[in-house]
């Protein structure tokens, strides 16, 4: 609200000064003897009643918006009860805290301080408490598993991560959002304060909003620009990038450029994870519900395309998938002879200050594949909360949450503060590439049932197995997988 109540003030001063010039130059224009005649005191008195008129609009507005809130969030007397959070981590301000230095690694003062003006506030507005309880990950799977069966969830809400937290949806531990938030609630309206998650047919899950940040595709731009190649910003901006023209781009960039017969530079690199991104630039996803999807068409034909890369066109550096070789592998491109790779926030900026990377290097979404009509570019990830079946007042629950979530007043300019990125990128390009890619993402929870991916992916980049082989091989292990998580609930 900070810039916002500036501009607020500097809008009613110009009001204010516009009322006073308008006001001197209405009528006839006054003799010179009315001029001189006017006290000092009625100029006062003028300025006076402008500032009470001013004064005046601002409390009714402010009173209309006190109105409005009341709307959203009406008051109600929870009776002093303890909402409690479950968490895996020390989270605050909550109720035990008093000051912002509670925190010991707080960082903005003036934010924190906001956060803990709010609680105390609506402390008293419900007549309640907050708590969260750092039970450790663990700690939260075995809660799930024990006392929400038993019809006696310990907590009101529910810090969750997909890998454990699909089973407790399959098993119907989770209410649907829609059935606690208030049809006027900013999670089921603007989405300003809170965001849910559609998954296995109905959204359980919420998540406060934030700065999208996605996996997109890095590039060597000093390298496209030795190769004479567009920039694939261009291409992208036109609608022109594709599987065809990555393909294009790759092979073009593979060469040995020392003359010792071996290939050093290539078109592609990266871990599996990373090329996940292909398959949902493709419209596919691998497990999302209780059936499998590995042996779809989408991810069928993603796999047959990297095969092409590393197996036919031979323009995608090998990952050699040892462990202890991981971080050779992520960060390969930081050498410079690797023209694209899997790239992140996180990714981008380690490169430059631990692997020496030293280049201009940009962003740019995975390629369409040709069965996206509108691709995604990633797994849906991050922490999310859910309200258990069997809470006491879940709407209460929940409307208190979101009230306490909302500090910032819906000042999105603080949330979506996009120089929080500016370290990581090199272009506002960059960072609107890459705020998009976060927005448009998928539930995937492929590796969060426990199967292993990397395997799959490494029998097919090697050669060891054609992509029908890998699949057949594959798909009732995942299937396997998925039963375990979505059996019924003993």
């Amino acid at each position: 609200m900070k810039k916002r109540k500036k501009l607020t003030a500097l809008l009613m001063a110009a009001v204010m000064t516009a009322a006073s010039l308008a006001g001197c130059g209405q009528g006839d224009a006054p003799n010179e003897s009315s001029q001189e005649s006017q006290s000092q005191e009625s100029v006062q008195e003028s300025a006076e009643e402008s500032k009470e008129e001013a004064s005046a609009d601002a409390t009714e507005s402010s009173e209309e918006a006190d109105s409005a809130e009341d709307d959203k969030y009406p008051a109600f007397d929870m009776g002093g009860r303890t909402i409690r959070v479950a968490m895996w981590w020390d989270r605050y301000y909550d109720s035990g805290d008093t000051d912002v230095n509670d925190n010991p690694d707080v960082t903005d003062v003036e934010m924190a301080q906001k956060q803990l003006d709010n609680l105390r506030r609506l402390e008293t507005k419900y007549n309640c408490k907050l708590e969260f309880v750092n039970v450790s990950w663990d700690g939260i799977k075995e809660s799930i598993a024990t006392s929400i069966s038993a019809g006696k969830p310990e907590f009101d809400i529910y810090t969750i991560d997909l890998q454990f937290g699909v089973s407790a949806l399959a098993n119907g531990l989770a209410l649907p959002v829609s059935s606690y938030a208030p049809a006027t609630s900013d999670v089921m309206t603007d989405n300003l304060v809170m965001k849910k998650m559609e998954i296995l047919g109905d959204e359980y899950l919420f998540a406060e909003q934030g700065l999208p940040n996605g996996a997109v595709l890095g590039y060597n731009a000093d390298l496209i620009k030795e190769l004479d190649l567009e920039d694939p910003q261009a291409l992208y901006e036109r609608g022109e990038w594709n599987w065809e023209k990555f393909e294009e781009y790759c092979i073009a960039a593979t060469k040995d450029t020392d003359g010792d017969g071996v290939d050093d530079q290539w078109g592609y690199g990266g871990v599996y994870g990373t090329s996940m991104g292909f398959v949902y630039a493709n419209g596919g996803v691998i497990a999302d519900g209780p059936i499998e999807s590995l042996s779809s068409p989408e991810v069928v034909e993603t796999y047959n395309f990297l095969d092409k890369l590393y197996n036919v066109d031979k323009c995608a550096k090998y990952f050699s998938g040892v462990d202890d070789e991981w971080n050779a592998n992520l960060y390969g491109w930081a050498n410079g002879n690797i023209l694209f790779w899997g790239a992140s926030a996180w990714l981008l900026k380690a490169g430059v200050e631990n692997y020496g990377a030293d280049f201009e290097y940009h962003v740019v979404p995975f390629p369409q594949g040709p069965s996206a009509t509108d691709p995604a570019y990633g797994a849906v990830g991050g922490n999310w909360y859910m309200i258990p079946v069997g809470t006491e007042n879940p709407e209460q629950v929940y409307q208190f949450f979101e009230e306490y979530t909302n500090w910032f007043d819906y000042d999105q300019e603080i949330i979506y503060d996009k120089t929080q990125l500016e370290p990581y990128f090199l272009s506002e390009e960059d960072i609107d590439i890459a705020v998009m890619a976060g927005e448009k993402v998928v539930p995937d929870f492929v590796e969060k049932v426990g199967f292993d991916l990397g395997a799959f992916h490494q029998s097919i980049i090697t050669g060891e197995m054609t992509v029908s082989q890998a699949i057949e091989s594959n798909k009732q292990l995942l299937q396997e997988k998925l039963d375990n998580v979505f059996k019924e609930s003993e």
